[in-house]
């Protein structure tokens, strides 16, 4: 959805700036949040992946054996 959508510039230059300027989108930075999973140049703290874990965690239960 086009409306939902931005463009971040991660090594970028004044042609990269042209094109989203192009496109009509709204510029994000980093850090930003992708599929629930958070993004960012620095590698995430535990406190910002334990989130992911406990929902992992929560449906573990759940899966059936042969699907591991």
């Amino acid at each position: 959805n086009f409306t939902k959508s931005s463009a971040t510039i991660l090594h970028g230059d004044q042609a990269a700036t042209e094109m989203i300027a192009h496109l009509g989108c709204p510029v994000a930075t980093l850090p930003i949040t992708y599929l629930g999973i958070p993004l960012s140049t620095r590698h995430p703290s535990a406190t910002q992946v334990q989130p992911m874990v406990d929902a992992v965690a929560a449906r573990l239960p759940t899966w059936k054996a042969w699907l591991m």
